[in-house]
């Protein structure tokens, strides 16, 4: 499971923390005042989401789930950029049920991000790489033949994106247009299955996909008391992706055969993404936050909760 925004939910939220004195949240961020000047902030995510890749005629339906977190630093750099550094560890789950096949991926990431404020645009962007420890278990089974095969193997996800916006401030309440890119490689190495008859070689094989995002969110903030705010949003969004969105692989049967092609279940081209957040205020030097996102489309159907907290010393 990998992200399709064009900027990830922890960069668009982590610069509007330099913009916060104007008293409305931007891009569904933290609007609370939190220290002045070019104070680093720290901050920690968590996150836990499910959802199902539906079948066609040939593969069968992937049931996902990923549960993990993120942590990070950013400092300004002047009275207009941030520049920040992101960590995490998260593992995902995978179940085919239809083929009796399920497994595990230990994700492990490490990126940056940069983002900017120039009056009402904002500008965002950063790179990630994700390494991933895979486990795949199946078993073949029919009238008078089963065997279990497992495979281990690893593969890396890079990805790059930006995001340019438009905030249209009212009193209290804000709207910001979006439009963003996201360029996403995954490359994973061969693996050959334990077994015997039915294991399979499968060969290395890498996927290029481009995703492109268009996009609204609206933002608010209330202040019932001091030293305490709260800032609700929303978000709704169209995805497109360009280049691979099928699955596939070359194989082969450990034993030795020709080689053969194996397509998965394809995830969606266009796709619908909604998102609601509520951050709270405590003080000028802390924030929690709450979020749920959600990704619709043809076959796919995902949903996500993230809690935050944020430090400002």
């Amino acid at each position: 499971m990998c992200a399709t925004l064009s900027a990830p939910d922890w960069v668009r939220r982590f610069e509007a923390g330099s913009a916060a004195d104007d008293g409305v949240a931007a891009s569904g961020a933290t609007a609370a005042p939190l220290a002045p000047g070019f104070a680093p902030t720290v901050w920690f995510q968590g996150f836990g989401a499910w959802g199902n890749v539906f079948g066609n005629g040939n593969a069968a339906t992937v049931r996902t789930g990923i549960a993990g977190g993120f942590g990070g630093a950013d400092v300004a750099l002047d009275q207009t950029w941030r520049l920040g550094i992101v960590g995490g560890y998260s593992r995902s789950t995978l179940k085919v049920a239809a083929r009796s096949t399920s497994g595990t991926i230990d994700n492990y990431d490490l990126g940056a991000y940069l983002g900017g404020r120039f009056g009402a645009v904002g500008l965002k962007a950063g790179v990630t790489h994700t390494w991933h420890d895979i486990a795949m278990r199946r078993t073949v089974a029919f009238p008078g033949f089963s065997e279990a095969n497992n495979a281990g193997y690893r593969a890396a996800t890079t990805q790059v994106f930006g995001e340019a916006s438009y905030t249209a401030r009212f009193d209290r309440l804000s709207v910001e247009p979006f439009a963003g890119l996201a360029y996403v490689h995954v490359g994973a190495g061969g693996a050959t299955e334990s077994g015997v008859d039915a294991a399979l070689a499968i060969a290395p094989r890498d996927t290029d996909t481009v995703f492109s995002s268009l996009g609204l969110r609206l933002g608010g903030r209330f202040d019932p008391m001091p030293y305490l705010s709260i800032t609700p949003s929303l978000s709704f969004a169209w995805v497109h992706a360009f280049g691979d969105v099928a699955p596939s692989a070359t194989a082969s049967f450990a034993s030795g055969s020709r080689p053969f092609a194996v397509a998965g279940a394809p995830f969606a081209r266009d796709s619908a993404q909604i998102g609601a957040s509520i951050d709270v205020g405590l003080g000028d030097s802390a924030v929690l936050s709450a979020t749920y996102g959600g990704q619709f489309g043809r076959g796919l159907q995902e949903n996500t909760f993230r809690g935050r907290l944020t430090l400002r010393f």
